[in-house]
Protein backbone atom coordinates (compact mmCIF):
# COMPACT_ATOMS: atom_id res chain seq x y z
CA UNK A 1 0.00 0.00 0.00
CA UNK A 2 1.33 3.37 -0.99
CA UNK A 3 1.74 6.09 1.27
CA UNK A 4 0.90 9.31 0.35
CA UNK A 5 2.92 12.04 0.96
CA UNK A 6 1.47 15.43 1.81
CA UNK A 7 2.39 18.45 -0.27
CA UNK A 8 2.81 21.67 1.44
CA UNK A 9 1.91 24.78 -1.32
CA UNK A 10 3.18 28.29 -1.11
CA UNK A 11 0.04 29.20 0.02
CA UNK A 12 -0.12 26.78 2.64
CA UNK A 13 3.31 27.78 3.77
CA UNK A 14 2.30 31.36 4.50
CA UNK A 15 -0.64 30.39 5.66
CA UNK A 16 1.02 28.59 8.01
CA UNK A 17 3.71 31.55 9.32
CA UNK A 18 1.05 33.89 9.65
CA UNK A 19 -0.67 31.44 12.04
CA UNK A 20 2.52 31.23 13.61
CA UNK A 21 3.04 34.45 14.48
CA UNK A 22 -0.75 35.15 15.82
CA UNK A 23 0.34 32.15 18.03
CA UNK A 24 3.13 34.31 19.23
CA UNK A 25 6.08 32.38 17.37
CA UNK A 26 5.19 28.62 19.09
CA UNK A 27 4.18 26.26 16.29
CA UNK A 28 1.32 23.68 17.58
CA UNK A 29 2.43 19.97 17.22
CA UNK A 30 0.07 19.54 13.98
CA UNK A 31 1.99 22.71 12.25
CA UNK A 32 5.28 21.22 13.04
CA UNK A 33 4.84 18.33 11.52
CA UNK A 34 3.56 20.17 8.25
CA UNK A 35 6.94 20.14 6.44
CA UNK A 36 11.13 19.85 7.03
CA UNK A 37 12.59 22.22 9.37
CA UNK A 38 14.66 25.05 7.98
CA UNK A 39 18.09 23.63 7.80
CA UNK A 40 19.48 26.83 6.53
CA UNK A 41 19.07 30.73 5.66
CA UNK A 42 21.04 33.03 3.56
CA UNK A 43 23.55 35.47 4.84
CA UNK A 44 22.96 38.60 5.49
CA UNK A 45 22.25 40.61 2.95
CA UNK A 46 20.87 37.93 0.59
CA UNK A 47 17.58 39.95 0.04
CA UNK A 48 15.13 37.79 -2.55
CA UNK A 49 16.44 34.29 -2.84
CA UNK A 50 16.00 33.90 -6.33
CA UNK A 51 17.94 37.07 -7.08
CA UNK A 52 20.66 35.91 -4.75
CA UNK A 53 21.18 32.43 -6.31
CA UNK A 54 21.19 34.28 -10.01
CA UNK A 55 23.82 36.50 -8.42
CA UNK A 56 26.56 34.38 -6.59
CA UNK A 57 29.15 33.30 -8.19
CA UNK A 58 30.02 30.99 -5.43
CA UNK A 59 33.52 32.64 -5.05
CA UNK A 60 33.47 31.67 -0.96
CA UNK A 61 34.39 35.02 -0.17
CA UNK A 62 31.75 35.80 2.37
CA UNK A 63 32.69 32.03 3.94
CA UNK A 64 36.04 33.55 3.92
CA UNK A 65 35.60 36.56 5.61
CA UNK A 66 33.05 35.58 8.34
CA UNK A 67 35.02 36.44 12.16
CA UNK A 68 32.55 33.75 13.68
CA UNK A 69 32.56 30.65 10.64
CA UNK A 70 29.07 30.89 10.68
CA UNK A 71 28.31 31.20 6.63
CA UNK A 72 29.57 27.73 5.17
CA UNK A 73 29.10 26.71 1.52
CA UNK A 74 25.94 24.15 1.74
CA UNK A 75 26.83 20.48 0.95
CA UNK A 76 23.90 19.03 1.07
CA UNK A 77 23.05 17.93 -2.13
CA UNK A 78 18.99 17.16 -1.23
CA UNK A 79 18.66 20.94 -0.93
CA UNK A 80 18.43 23.68 -3.92
CA UNK A 81 20.83 25.42 -1.98
CA UNK A 82 23.85 23.31 -2.62
CA UNK A 83 27.45 25.00 -3.87
CA UNK A 84 26.17 27.96 -2.60
CA UNK A 85 27.08 30.06 0.98
CA UNK A 86 24.32 29.66 3.56
CA UNK A 87 24.12 29.63 7.76
CA UNK A 88 23.31 26.40 9.45
CA UNK A 89 22.37 27.97 12.92
CA UNK A 90 22.27 24.87 14.56
CA UNK A 91 26.30 24.24 13.76
CA UNK A 92 26.92 27.76 14.66
CA UNK A 93 24.95 30.98 14.76
CA UNK A 94 25.35 34.50 12.86
CA UNK A 95 26.52 37.33 15.28
CA UNK A 96 25.20 40.05 12.60
CA UNK A 97 28.27 41.59 12.85
CA UNK A 98 28.13 45.60 12.38
CA UNK A 99 30.19 46.28 10.11
CA UNK A 100 29.30 43.32 7.63
CA UNK A 101 32.59 42.32 6.56
CA UNK A 102 30.47 39.46 4.10
CA UNK A 103 28.61 42.12 2.83
CA UNK A 104 32.04 43.88 2.21
CA UNK A 105 34.05 40.88 0.91
CA UNK A 106 31.04 39.76 -2.02
CA UNK A 107 32.29 40.83 -5.54
CA UNK A 108 29.07 40.30 -7.08
CA UNK A 109 26.39 42.37 -4.87
CA UNK A 110 24.23 38.82 -4.14
CA UNK A 111 25.08 40.68 -1.12
CA UNK A 112 24.28 43.97 -0.24
CA UNK A 113 23.47 46.21 2.27
CA UNK A 114 20.28 47.61 0.83
CA UNK A 115 18.47 44.09 1.66
CA UNK A 116 18.37 45.12 5.00
CA UNK A 117 20.67 42.37 6.28
CA UNK A 118 20.07 43.35 10.17
CA UNK A 119 17.43 40.74 9.49
CA UNK A 120 17.83 37.18 8.66
CA UNK A 121 14.69 35.38 9.50
CA UNK A 122 12.05 34.98 12.57
CA UNK A 123 12.48 31.96 15.16
CA UNK A 124 9.67 29.11 15.93
CA UNK A 125 9.41 27.19 18.69
CA UNK A 126 8.09 23.55 18.48
CA UNK A 127 5.91 23.51 21.79
CA UNK A 128 6.12 19.36 20.63
CA UNK A 129 10.13 19.09 21.44
CA UNK A 130 10.16 22.23 23.45
CA UNK A 131 11.66 21.22 27.18
CA UNK A 132 10.12 24.48 28.48
CA UNK A 133 6.65 23.05 27.14
CA UNK A 134 7.21 19.43 27.63
CA UNK A 135 8.67 19.95 31.59
CA UNK A 136 7.93 23.23 32.72
CA UNK A 137 10.90 25.15 32.49
CA UNK A 138 13.97 25.77 30.73
CA UNK A 139 15.32 29.43 29.26
CA UNK A 140 18.46 28.39 27.37
CA UNK A 141 17.07 30.10 24.31
CA UNK A 142 15.92 33.31 26.39
CA UNK A 143 19.41 33.44 28.14
CA UNK A 144 21.60 33.68 25.52
CA UNK A 145 19.21 35.73 23.13
CA UNK A 146 21.03 39.28 22.22
CA UNK A 147 17.56 40.84 22.53
CA UNK A 148 16.76 38.71 25.81
CA UNK A 149 13.24 39.50 26.92
CA UNK A 150 12.06 41.48 23.98
CA UNK A 151 12.80 38.67 21.05
CA UNK A 152 11.94 35.62 23.36
CA UNK A 153 9.87 36.50 26.48
CA UNK A 154 7.51 35.11 28.74
CA UNK A 155 4.04 35.84 28.26
CA UNK A 156 1.21 35.94 31.14
CA UNK A 157 1.16 32.38 31.58
CA UNK A 158 4.74 31.92 31.96
CA UNK A 159 5.25 30.47 28.33
CA UNK A 160 8.18 31.44 25.97
CA UNK A 161 7.03 32.98 23.09
CA UNK A 162 8.72 34.84 20.13
CA UNK A 163 8.10 38.48 18.89
CA UNK A 164 9.19 38.77 15.38
CA UNK A 165 9.46 42.35 15.64
CA UNK A 166 12.33 42.06 17.91
CA UNK A 167 14.13 38.62 16.65
CA UNK A 168 16.82 39.17 13.77
CA UNK A 169 16.99 35.36 13.15
CA UNK A 170 20.70 35.21 14.21
CA UNK A 171 19.74 31.63 15.08
CA UNK A 172 21.57 32.06 18.38
CA UNK A 173 18.54 29.88 20.17
CA UNK A 174 18.87 27.32 17.52
CA UNK A 175 22.45 26.88 18.27
CA UNK A 176 22.03 26.67 22.18
CA UNK A 177 18.89 24.65 21.94
CA UNK A 178 19.23 21.86 25.00
CA UNK A 179 17.17 19.27 23.15
CA UNK A 180 18.69 16.65 20.83
CA UNK A 181 16.83 18.00 18.01
CA UNK A 182 16.39 21.71 18.16
CA UNK A 183 12.69 22.90 19.19
CA UNK A 184 13.78 25.97 17.45
CA UNK A 185 14.17 26.71 13.98
CA UNK A 186 14.60 30.07 11.95
CA UNK A 187 12.09 30.90 9.16
CA UNK A 188 14.34 32.80 6.92
CA UNK A 189 13.00 36.60 6.26
CA UNK A 190 12.98 35.71 2.77
CA UNK A 191 9.77 33.46 2.91
CA UNK A 192 7.72 35.72 5.50
CA UNK A 193 4.63 37.47 4.05
CA UNK A 194 6.36 40.89 4.64
CA UNK A 195 3.22 43.34 4.71
CA UNK A 196 2.45 40.89 7.97
CA UNK A 197 5.49 40.81 9.56
CA UNK A 198 5.77 44.85 9.28
CA UNK A 199 2.85 45.21 11.07
CA UNK A 200 2.56 42.92 13.90
CA UNK A 201 0.58 44.33 16.65
CA UNK A 202 2.32 46.27 19.63
CA UNK A 203 0.70 44.15 22.23
CA UNK A 204 3.18 41.07 21.48
CA UNK A 205 5.89 43.04 23.77
CA UNK A 206 6.12 41.79 27.30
Amino acid sequence: MKTLEKTVTRKDFFKEIFQLFRNGGVATETESHARQLQKYILPPGAGNEAQFLQQCNQCQACVSACPHFAIQICRDETSHLYGYPVIAPRQQACYLCRDFPCIQACPTDALSTANHPQKLGTARIHAARCLDYLQGFCQSCLNHCPHMGRAIFRNATGQLHINPQHCTGCGICVMVCVQEQSAIEILPVQNEPMAFTENVSSNRDP
